[in-house]
């Protein structure tokens, strides 16, 4: 997961909270934890 991805997720995920994100949005955020989760497991450290 590279650093870009990873500011897209913490500020989504910081919109999500205070209820701004869009629709589209809140399925990136969910995306992009979901490939990081998956990254974890791929190589735990």
């Amino acid at each position: 997961m590279s650093k870009a991805e990873e500011r897209t997720m913490k500020s989504l995920r910081n919109r999500w909270a205070q209820g701004k994100a869009t629709a589209k949005q809140v399925r990136q955020c969910m995306d992009l934890e979901q490939k990081a989760q998956v990254e974890q497991l791929k190589s735990p450290l």
